[in-house]
C-alpha cells in the first residue's frame, strides 16, 4: 500500500477517520499475505521503546514519538507489523 497521512497538525477527526480507513484496507488482506506499506505517515516513532519493542526497533532518527507516531505504532502493534527502518 502506498500511503499519504494527515499531517500532525491536522484535526483529530481527519487523523482518526485516516487510521480507521487504513484498518479497514489491512482487515480486508488475507493473513497469508505480506502487507508491505509505503508513504508518509507523517509520524515520529521513538524514544522508549517499552511495550513496543516488537514495532520499533532501536535504530529509530527520532527521540520521541509524536501522535502520528503513537497512531502508527499501535496499527502496527494491532496488527502485527513492523517499522523495517528502525530495526
Amino acid at each position: 500500500m502506498q500511503l499519504y497521512a494527515p499531517t500532525n497538525l491536522a484535526k483529530e477527526e481527519e487523523k482518526d477517520s485516516f487510521y480507521f480507513e487504513l484498518q479497514g484496507v489491512i482487515d480486508e488482506i488475507p493473513r497469508h499475505d505480506i502487507v508491505i506499506t509505503i508513504g508518509d505517515f507523517n509520524a515520529k516513532a521513538g524514544g522508549s521503546r517499552e511495550e513496543v519493542e516488537q514495532v520499533v526497533g532501536p535504530f529509530t532518527t527520532s527521540e520521541e514519538t509524536n501522535d502520528n507516531g503513537e497512531r502508527l505504532v499501535d496499527l502496527y502493534a494491532n496488527n502485527n507489523l513492523f517499522l523495517s527502518k528502525s530495526f
